[in-house]
């Protein structure tokens, strides 16, 4: 077998060579992409052919001074092209069991289901009847962080919700979800980094920093809060990490005075369509939307790949070049966004690592001829209440709140600590090349004041309301609807 075959074999089967599902299972895939803009978690995706660059796990040099500590990223084994002698066997066997000690087990990925399918419908309905775009796996690693931050009922609701026992077993989730999405070995690039803003008035329990540093790969950085250096060092920071796509969103970004902690994370994830839609046959059909018909740029394809049907909705799925995909889900007509998100069996679909085995009777390999909108959609939601309604609530309570973990006073200026903001904003933008999606959530801890079995061909036009997943190796990175 060539070590390309081996390559193709360990990232996302490609919807040419989907095997039916009475005939077997899709393999998984290897490369994880998370888009996340916040603080707690900031993000983005971009796509390969942007030209800029990165920065490193610290501010600019003229803030400098505000670095406390600097996390240590791990280095990656880049993976051997092809040369003129053909490729180096030690350097693909390094790069091969690196790649594979990576990946998520099935038990790690089935330990995610549930949180993702919470997440799904509380952050699209969030959005309310307008378009939606959305990261579960964002507000997954920000409450995961969150977690660390907060002790008593402040951190069980949230362990309770994500579905783990202990802060401990987290930990060690998250930091093998980040080490499994943190790629920068040739392939293609998914940056992550993270960072805590801290007051340099205030004293903070130095063994929670070090945890942060250690397992969430967070730098620390210190100044006054509310103040023109920090906040400047703040979005600078954003700005680079996730490559310039979120610069208009992070312009906006500041932290009051009030504000004792924020916690910030970033990733940039970028990749094209394994088979990119012709440009030259992209022309003009209307979509049916909520308020109304709209003319707009529809793309066309015809390739070989798996169809999902129930009695409610139909589903496809278009693959990236250097592994994961992308999941549409069509209402059938007369079924509404809204009650297709309250059947399991779509949000199964557009959320867990493998949906085949929901879908065993019925999902077939067609030639499917596909007609999709190129569509941009952008959201700005709060989410106070979703977090309410999905369990976690005693940080948004000065009353209730614990966030002595990290904390050495849980009062500022003798005032309790709560979360007092919880922005979540995203970005989705779906074009013949790829997709390009970028998504923040602002947290801030502050003081109180069915087709027939011999069916071979079919053809799904998206031309009306619709949902979309972006997956890779069983992760929901961004997800949303096209209502308009």
């Amino acid at each position: 077998m060539r070590k390309d075959d081996i390559y193709d074999g360990v990232t996302d089967v490609n919807d040419g060579h989907v095997t039916a599902a009475k005939n077997g299972k899709r393999k998984k895939g290897l490369f994880i992409g998370l888009a996340s803009a916040l603080i707690l978690a900031a993000g983005a995706v971009g796509i390969v052919w942007w030209n800029g660059g990165f920065g490193s796990g610290t501010v600019s040099g003229k803030y400098a001074a505000l670095v406390q500590q600097e996390a240590k990223y791990p280095q990656r084994t880049q993976y051997p092209k092809e040369g003129v002698f053909g490729v180096d066997e030690d350097t693909w066997d390094k790069w091969w069991e690196e790649t594979s000690a990576r990946r998520l087990t099935q038990e790690e990925l089935d330990a995610m289901d549930k949180p993702w399918a919470a997440l799904l419908p509380a952050l699209i309905g969030a959005a309310g009847e307008e378009d939606a775009a959305c990261s579960p796996a964002n507000v997954y690693i920000a409450l995961s962080m969150l977690a660390e931050t907060t002790a008593g009922d402040s951190q069980k609701q949230i362990l309770d919700f994500l579905g783990t026992e202990s802060v401990e077993d987290q930990r060690a989730l998250t930091k093998r979800l980040w080490n499994a999405l943190y790629n920068d070995d040739g392939t293609y690039q998914c940056r992550l980094a993270n960072s805590l803003w801290l007051r340099d008035d205030t004293d903070y329990e130095q063994e929670a920093l070090r945890t942060l540093a250690e397992d969430y790969y967070a730098s620390s950085f210190a100044g006054k809060m509310g103040g023109d250096k920090l906040n400047d060092a703040l979005r600078d920071w954003m700005d680079r990490q996730t490559g310039g796509l979120l610069t208009d969103q992070i312009n906006g970004i500041s932290l009051e005075p009030e504000t004792a902690l924020a916690l910030v994370s970033t990733a940039y994830f970028a990749d094209r369509w394994e088979a990119k839609f012709v440009p030259e046959y992209t022309d003009k059909m209307t979509f049916h939307g909520e308020s109304g018909d709209y003319q707009r740029d529809f793309m066309h394809k015809t390739y070989t790949g798996t169809y999902f049907w129930s009695d409610r909705f139909a589903g496809v799925t278009l693959s990236f070049e250097s592994g994961g995909h992308m999941r549409f889900l069509l209402p059938d007509e007369g079924v509404s966004i809204e009650e297709v998100l309250s059947d399991p069996m779509a949000v199964a679909f557009l959320t867990e690592g493998d949906p085949w085995d929901t879908f065993e009777d019925s999902c077939r390999t067609m030639m499917i001829t596909m007609s999709l909108p190129k569509f941009d959609v952008t959201s700005d939601l709060k989410l106070i209440d979703a977090l309410k309604s999905l369990g976690v609530t005693d940080v948004f309570d000065p009353n209730l709140a614990d966030f002595s973990p990290v904390l050495k006073d849980s009062r500022l200026m003798g005032n309790p600590l709560y979360v007092s903001q919880l922005l979540h904003g995203a970005r989705v933008k779906v074009d013949e090349e790829g997709c390009e999606a970028a998504a923040y959530t602002l947290m801030a801890m502050a003081g109180a004041a069915a087709p027939a079995d011999d069916v071979e061909f079919i053809e799904i036009d998206l031309d009306r309301p619709f949902l979309y997943s972006l997956m890779s190796d069983g992760v929901p990175l961004f997800a949303g609807a096209v209502r308009e």
